[in-house]
Formats: C-alpha cells, sequence, structure tokens
C-alpha cells in the first residue's frame, strides 16, 4: 500500500487521461460515422465541429 500511496497522482493523471482519450476517440468515432466522406483532418476543423455538437445535441434528448 505505501506504493500505491506514494504514485496515487500519477495513477490519477492516467486515469484522467485514459478516460480524455476515450472521449476523443469517441467523438472522432461518432463524427467520422456522421460524415462518412470527411477525411480525418477535416474532421478537425470548427464548423464541422459545431455542426456535429448541434446535429448530436437534438439526437440525445
Amino acid at each position: 500500500m505505501k506504493i500505491f500511496k506514494r504514485h496515487k497522482k500519477i495513477y490519477f493523471g492516467y486515469f484522467i487521461c485514459s478516460i480524455s482519450t476515450g472521449c476523443i476517440l469517441l467523438f472522432l468515432g461518432g463524427a467520422s460515422h456522421a460524415f462518412p466522406r470527411l477525411t480525418f483532418i477535416e474532421i478537425l476543423r470548427p464548423e464541422v465541429i459545431r455542426q456535429y455538437i448541434f446535429t448530436l445535441i437534438p439526437a440525445l434528448s
């Protein structure tokens, strides 16, 4: 338990990093499914992200 207490911040950092990476991959997967003709670089443009979010909000509610 001493090792875990000593490295608790490192493990917490790994946990936050893995959650954020999972959310980014989930977003990119959903965006590539919603806009199948766009390439990976085109999906990262702000207007595409904005359009994807505005189409996602009514689908969730």
